[in-house]
């Protein structure tokens, strides 16, 4: 969650593909670095269990209903560009006793819905790779170079 102003250089010099550090859309977006192709993957805080618990003093409910709520809208806003909902979460957290059926709830919602493509961050970067990098990369380009 922090870095030196090398780290994501590094990273890609690496062969690593994404980072989850950056926390800035819920789309995937190309990152400059010196070499090579490097992902900002969508992360989010405000659905991290740690904060819902901890931060926001949530109750395992009310951290369900803000799932259900964050997908919802992302799922009905993504429906023709795609966009991304991590959910961060720690086992020994979300996976309490008291905790886990209001989540399982969500996972229901999500998999009944049938407008989610319920994956792993790595098929994402890879999916990101092959269909979009390059031309969101060539945006950028020319938004820095041009401003707009």
């Amino acid at each position: 969650m922090t870095h030196t102003p090398r780290t994501l250089d590094l990273i890609a010099e690496y062969g690593l593909t994404y980072t989850c550090d950056l926390y800035h859309d819920d789309q995937p977006g190309p990152v400059h670095v010196k070499s090579g192709k490097l992902i900002s993957m969508p992360y989010s805080l405000e659905v991290n269990d740690h904060y819902g618990f901890f931060i926001y003093n949530m109750s395992p409910r009310d951290y369900a209903d803000a799932l259900i709520r964050q997908y919802d809208r992302l799922a009905a806003e993504g429906e023709t560009s795609g966009t991304v909902m991590c959910i961060p979460l720690h086992a020994y957290l979300i996976g309490q006793p008291h905790r886990i059926g209001a989540f399982e709830e969500v996972l229901r919602h999500i998999a009944a819905d049938g407008r989610a493509w319920i994956t792993r961050s790595g098929d994402i970067a890879d999916h990101f790779l092959a269909n979009g990098y390059d031309s969101a990369a060539a945006d950028a380009a020319r938004f820095a170079e041009n401003g707009r």
